[in-house]
């Protein structure tokens, strides 16, 4: 299913982004080491890889807000370019007039 609102991809990889650092959070605490063993993790303290998640949380967040933004704001110029196209071709004539 195709929504109309361009926001909602922007919205959705940021939240599965952080469901992924809540799993690996739980992960972590758990110390399920077959599911670590491959990353950087493996070796770190709790308390270390819990910060380095937390940070990796915030900046997943701040480029959310940048992305959905920007994703906005692209949506409006695109908009205005298209309502300017129809103002110049003389649609509606009473108003572009």
């Amino acid at each position: 299913m195709t929504s109309l609102n361009p926001l909602d991809p922007a919205y959705k990889a940021f939240s599965v982004a952080s469901d992924c650092f809540t799993v690996t959070t739980h992960t972590i605490e758990r110390q399920h080491k077959e599911l670590i063993r491959r990353t950087q993790f493996i070796g770190t303290t709790p308390a270390e890889a819990n910060a380095t998640v937390a940070d990796a949380a915030k900046q997943a967040a701040d480029l959310a807000i940048l992305a959905l933004f920007a994703t906005f704001e692209r949506f409006v110029i695109e908009h205005l370019q298209a309502a300017n196209r129809l103002l110049a071709a003389g649609y509606p004539q009473r108003y572009s007039s």
